[in-house]
């Protein structure tokens, strides 16, 4: 007997992308048209497409101890909302740390953080357009088969520690472009093994295009190019 996992967060996120371009590319994204973005509403977005290549920083939910999100569990058929959805720091005590059982708080622990552009670095001639989508509401879902038994203390939550000291985190997180967000949502453990998620953006404000530069003394600096509302 097979047994059904499904795990659904929602509510509002962010989507985050770092783009890599060099001159050429800045200059072809100033000059661009609608028609040129593939009839997109704002001719930045054509970034998406000729980008030397990209990385997401955020894509999801920011843990908080509370927020204005909502998890659900379904195991079996049986249903359950789960009230606090957090991180727990290590050395801490859960009860202390939560107003919720543990068998009704889905958690993330220090040993499965993952660091934000590890090992990500621009090249001297390199910059980065950031999008930035501040979504009001969207879904994460993700469902499992498993020959064993589950409960809620079988699911963790990995993350992404977005305040780190690399390039990625510079020209985002440390120039508020993630809405001091800390750690994203990014995947799941079920029994060690890891899963991602699959977002679903249900209704969304315009993206924010910014570009960010590097100077040669170390210092990032973050210039507005566009939103979908300037077009």
């Amino acid at each position: 007997m097979t047994h059904k996992l499904s795990l659904k967060i929602s509510g509002p996120a962010y989507r985050v992308t770092c783009y890599v371009i060099d001159e050429e590319i800045l200059q072809e994204l100033r000059e661009a048209t609608i028609e040129d973005a593939g009839f997109e509403e704002n001719p930045i977005s054509l970034v998406a497409n000729i980008a030397l290549r990209s990385e997401v920083v955020a894509n999801g939910f920011c843990v908080h101890k509370s927020g204005d999100f909502k998890c659900e569990v379904l195991i079996d058929n049986e249903g359950s909302s789960i009230e606090g959805v957090g991180f727990l720091c290590e050395g801490d005590v859960f009860e202390d740390h939560f107003q919720t059982e543990r068998n009704a708080t889905l958690i993330g622990r220090e040993e499965n953080v993952e660091f934000l552009g590890e090992g990500f670095s621009l090249a001297h001639n390199e910059m980065f357009v950031v999008e930035v989508e501040d979504i009001k509401y969207a879904e994460m879902t993700f469902d499992i088969d498993s020959p064993f038994q589950l409960s809620v203390q079988d699911i963790e939550l990995g993350l992404v520690d977005l305040d780190v000291d690399t390039d990625i985190s510079h020209a985002t997180y440390h120039l508020g472009l993630v809405e001091g967000m800390e750690k994203d949502i990014r995947y799941v453990l079920v029994n060690g093994e890891k899963y991602d998620f699959d977002m679903e953006v249900l209704n969304s404000y315009s993206s924010a295009f910014y570009l960010v530069r590097k100077s040669k003394n170390g210092a990032w600096t973050k210039e507005w190019l566009s939103s979908d509302d300037d077009e």
